[in-house]
């Protein structure tokens, strides 16, 4: 699934990502950026409640996709606050 990501007017470097997933389920969202040759990564859990802060991870290159997957299995069992 593709997300709508848009940058904020107010601060140059800020993004906004939009919720284009369905609101019912658990959901992990797996962001990557380069900039000027440097990678970063993120995996950001959405519960049923929404927005798992605890359950965020970030990481100097782009996720792999065991490490998606175990957040998401995480996310699912309840074990994420």
């Amino acid at each position: 699934m593709v997300l709508k990501v848009m940058a904020a007017a107010s601060k140059p470097g800020l993004y906004a990502v939009y919720q284009t997933w369905p609101a019912e389920g658990d959901w992990v969202v797996s962001l990557k950026g380069t900039c000027a040759g440097a990678n970063a990564g993120a995996i950001v859990a959405i519960g049923g409640k929404g927005f798992v802060r605890e359950s965020s991870k970030f990481f100097p290159r782009s996720a792999t996709d065991s490490e998606i997957d175990a957040a998401l299995k995480t996310l699912a069992q309840g074990d994420s606050k």
